[in-house]
């Protein structure tokens, strides 16, 4: 059995924080323990993994100021060392920024980091040192080609220090089934849906500009998520007659994204940049008829005409027709769907991820 370490910020609500709680749970049936630690202590994650058995541990790093980071460092290297830790996987980048120095220190065979967003979004600083662990990580693990290319072309990363595991849904939970709608939505003829965080690269703001475009009665729009950009999306689904008419409901994150999932016909992720998108994942998982922007890791899950429509970036009015014509054609509905479904069936499993992930660890210690 190989010892694993893996590595995130936090351990709550978020797609990098779900894919690390699941996959450690799926690594034993692939020959991987994996403990998992965070950087801030708590969070929903934490208690997921230690109610099934999944070691949990925090390196409190609350600043990377050198005298506070002192006594987790310690802890770090003391745990990897007496624990024969074989590897160390960081999943986003203050783990990577704060692990993969001292795991390298402490003589740990095989040293990990992770890219599952744009690094051109992330703080100056923070790509600077990035660039740095570049150079000590054994290899970086993506959870798309984009993100691969973006790190091939723009950072000059090798080929050959590159990975990729694809994200994997828990099917258990997110699954197709009867569209339920809650009473908010029992009068709709049709619901388009959004999950995201509310923040201006997640623009929102298209899909409610493209929903105040679309003619097709009864249709309504969900908006599960939360953040800095509610304010401005709520006037603007004010300005455009979406509120008062009773267009368009905003609900607050919640963990009950499943239930969200199947009240929505038509899920909508408008991004104007993401890689590998949970949400998309498990809307689709879920049985709803995807629409994306044509960015990023997107079009790797959303096969124009086939497993969904793509639209234009940042275009209502591209946006508008995608929904116009997934909404008035039902047998395209059902052809996306049934086509999403059986690729994420047999690709995008959560053990499907494991599976990824254990042989990209088995493969690369067997080259140390």
């Amino acid at each position: 059995m190989v010892e694993a370490l893996l590595l995130s910020q936090f351990l709550d609500i978020g797609g990098t924080e779900r894919q690390i709680a699941e996959v450690a749970r799926a690594l034993p049936r692939h020959g991987v323990r994996a403990a998992v630690a965070s950087l801030r202590p708590g969070g929903m994650r934490a208690r997921e993994l230690k109610a099934a058995g999944v070691e949990v541990l925090c390196f409190e790093v609350r600043s990377f100021v050198k005298p506070s980071l002192l006594p987790p460092a310690r802890a770090l290297y003391r745990f990897v060392r007496e624990r024969r830790i074989q590897v160390v996987h960081a999943f986003d980048p203050p783990a990577a920024v704060f692990a993969t120095p001292l795991a390298k220190l402490a003589g740990v065979p095989l040293v990990l980091s992770s890219m599952r967003g744009e690094r051109g979004f992330l703080p100056a600083k923070m790509q600077r040192a990035l660039q740095m662990t570049d150079r000590i990580v054994d290899g970086i693990v993506v959870n798309c080609d984009f993100l691969r290319q973006e790190l091939l072309t723009r950072y000059r990363v090798p080929a050959a220090h590159l990975d990729i595991c694809y994200n994997g849904v828990d099917r258990a939970i997110f699954q197709p089934g009867p569209r339920q709608r809650p009473p908010e939505l029992a009068e709709a003829s049709l619901v388009v849906g959004c999950v995201a965080a509310l923040r201006p690269e997640k623009s929102i703001l298209t899909v409610i500009q493209a929903l105040a475009k679309v003619n097709h009665p009864g249709v309504k729009l969900v908006i599960v998520g939360s953040g800095p950009d509610e304010p401005r999306l709520r006037a603007e689904a004010e300005s455009n007659g979406l509120l008062a008419q009773g267009r368009c409901l905003f609900i607050p994150s919640t963990p009950e994204v499943a239930k969200w999932n199947r009240a929505m016909d038509i899920f909508v992720i408008p991004s104007l940049t993401e890689a590998f998108s949970n949400s998309l994942l498990e809307a689709m998982s879920s049985g709803c008829a995807a629409i994306g922007s044509r960015v990023g890791g997107i079009p790797e899950l959303i096969a124009d005409g086939q497993t969904g429509l793509l639209f234009e970036p940042g275009n209502p009015v591209s946006l508008a027709v995608a929904i116009e014509k997934m909404a008035s054609d039902a047998p395209l509905r059902a052809r996306c769907i049934a086509a999403a479904e059986e690729r994420i069936a047999r690709e995008f499993t959560m053990d499907a991820s494991a599976a990824a992930m254990a042989d990209i660890y088995t493969r690369r210690l067997a080259k140390r």
